[in-house]
């Protein structure tokens, strides 16, 4: 049999607890008069309301501060854009079974270590810079993002995320963007580029219609590890959707060494 005096005493000290977090508002209370005061009984009657109400949340409810946040919607917004869809025969049941890669198209895992280098054209620009080119386009595609859910993405050379565009620093990039989606679409790489070249919504070229296509050009610097990402707006919807992906430029004299391991210290 459970042990009810204990759960009471429990219950009693977390009343306690709470009551006299609230007792801590009534001194200051106490200065202020007139309409704006509040009498001893008028103050044990509302903070006993409370110290219940967050009795009640405390012990019974304690799943809600897992809730999902309420959504502020500062642009339309449509159910499909931030829920994903079980498929018919997966409603209510839990999740069992593995996601089909195949079809989707894509491997996460393999993504870890596969990259897009484009291709060398073999041609220099006019001060001697190699031309890399690379054909990206942006689509509608439905992935499974768990057992039997779907989600309807929008994404760079159909996965998500996009490819990683590795290159070198220094290449001249000659990146041919094409757009068989159903919305506008740009291409925004973190980095050094001309201003024409920014690829954001209502700046110089802005936002790339359904059906067309556009070659962003500007030569790879500073090396390191940066970001791409569709710069139209909504920005957070699109970026939601799926449109990003990873920007590798190496260093033109070459990557440096691994660093020796030494004994006592993590080695990444």
């Amino acid at each position: 049999m459970p042990n009810t005096g204990n759960r009471r005493f429990s219950v009693f000290y977390i009343c306690l607890d709470l009551f006299l977090e609230k007792a801590k508002l009534y001194a200051p209370m106490q200065k202020h008069k007139g309409r704006h005061s509040m009498n001893r009984r008028r103050f044990l009657g509302i903070g006993a309301g409370g110290t219940l109400g967050m009795i009640g949340q405390r012990l019974f409810t304690p799943a809600l501060a897992q809730t999902a946040p309420t959504h502020r919607p500062e642009h339309p917004v449509t159910v499909a854009d931030v829920q994903p869809t079980p498929h018919p025969g997966h409603q209510g049941a839990m999740l069992v079974g593995a996601v089909d890669h195949a079809r989707n198209g894509f491997d996460p895992m393999q993504m870890l270590v596969d990259w897009d280098a484009g291709t060398l054209l073999g041609e220099t620009t006019s001060d001697g810079r190699p031309i890399r080119q690379f054909d990206i386009s942006a689509g509608d595609i439905e992935i499974e993002i768990a057992p039997g859910v779907f989600f309807p993405a929008w994404a760079y050379n159909a996965r998500v995320p996009g490819p990683t565009i590795r290159c070198r620093q220094d290449d001249n990039l000659r990146i041919n963007f094409s757009n068989f989606s159903t919305h506008p679409h740009t291409m925004h790489f973190h980095g050094f580029h001309p201003a024409e070249m920014d690829g954001i919504e209502g700046e110089y070229r802005g936002a790339i219609q359904p059906g067309e296509n556009f070659t962003y050009t500007f030569d790879a610097d500073p090396f390191g590890c940066h970001l791409y990402h569709c710069h139209a707006l909504p920005l957070r919807r699109h970026i939601h959707k799926g449109m990003y992906g990873a920007f590798i430029i190496d260093p033109a004299a070459g990557r440096a060494p691994d660093l020796p391991h030494q004994p006592g210290h993590d080695h990444a």
